[in-house]
């Protein structure tokens, strides 16, 4: 490609090879500057003169355009994956950093690369941006909801994405998570999430419950709180197969931990399970059980009403009735 583009000087010819690292690994401009005894300046001009000339002949490449074509086809990618890619094609000893060199100085579309998560991420020349946006947003909602749909992931992005491309775009992350109903969560936050702090709750009071009832729980809680759509049952199905934590068989659901309720429940939720316990299975009238949290247990009757509509352990059983769920 060199000579074909016109650099045939042998100072030229030396500075871009050592630079673009096609003889062992890029080498810095002081270095090289050293072995020829110029400046690191000189070194820079003569490197950027190569580039002009390089770029202007346009040199044909069938190789080079090859391994763009094969990163762009997959970005974004892990930097890490590219040496695998492209040995999987027959193009050794080249990865993300010598690829892009390469790309730039013969003028053909590079990258962006974007750390995501710790990982390298690489996107093709003007997705960094997006990529990152679309992570931090998924982020903010996992921590919040635990699962989110595309729909509302793309209400709070401003980059003009559809929703195939936000797919794709977390897709090309394994930290994300995608379940039955058109929902996604992430790995990483899914413990700080409220979705998981409603399922230790759950499972703190029942080591065992129906599917239905779960989701009973967590829609109270999700629809009471945070004014959100309640949750599909496939998505809830999809995401106990899919994490180790829970064992699924059946329609009967267990966490494979033990919980404590004093570890997870608060103090109005603890002294409403109180109140249930001693009711001996029995379901209480809504006043009733305010009463007995209010008066027994020390509740404000604020909070007494609060939790007793709101709690994911409380389930309602018929008309202006509660009991403790499962």
């Amino acid at each position: 490609m060199l000579t074909r583009a016109g650099v045939t000087d042998p100072v030229q010819r030396d500075v871009v090879i050592r630079r673009l690292g096609l003889r062992g690994r890029p080498m810095t401009l002081k270095a090289i500057g050293a072995r020829h005894a110029y400046s690191k300046q000189r070194i820079q001009q003569i490197e950027a003169e190569a580039a002009r000339v390089a770029r202007s002949a346009e040199p044909a490449s069938p190789l080079l355009d090859k391994a763009l074509k094969l990163v762009r086809e997959r970005a974004p990618m892990s930097a890490v994956g590219v040496p695998q890619l492209l040995q999987a094609h027959n193009i050794h000893a080249i990865d993300y950093e010598r690829l892009t060199r390469i790309a730039d100085f013969f003028g053909r579309p590079g990258f962006d690369v974007q750390v995501i998560l710790g990982n390298r991420m690489v996107c093709a020349r003007g997705h960094g941006e997006a990529l990152r946006a679309v992570t931090e947003c998924a982020e903010r909602l996992c921590s919040r909801f635990g699962l989110f749909t595309l729909s509302q992931l793309k209400e709070k992005l401003d980059e003009g994405l559809s929703l195939d491309q936000i797919r794709e775009l977390l897709g090309s992350l394994d930290n994300y998570r995608f379940v039955d109903g058109g929902m996604i969560y992430s790995r990483r936050l899914l413990a700080r999430s409220s979705l998981m702090l409603n399922l230790r709750k759950v499972f703190a009071v029942r080591s065992a419950l129906p599917l239905e009832d779960v989701l009973d729980g967590l829609n109270r809680a999700r629809r009471q709180r945070h004014r959100k759509a309640p949750l599909p049952l496939s998505a809830l199905r999809s995401l106990f197969e899919q994490e180790p934590g829970f064992r699924l068989r059946e329609n009967m659901v267990s966490c494979n931990r033990r919980l404590r309720a004093e570890a997870v429940l608060c103090s109005s939720e603890l002294g409403l399970l109180r109140v249930f316990e001693d009711a001996h299975g029995e379901t209480l009238s809504f006043e009733d059980a305010v009463h007995k949290a209010s008066r027994r247990r020390g509740l404000s009757r604020e909070a007494a009403v609060y939790y007793l509509q709101h709690s994911p352990i409380i389930k309602k059983q018929g008309r202006g009735r509660y009991a403790l769920r499962g």
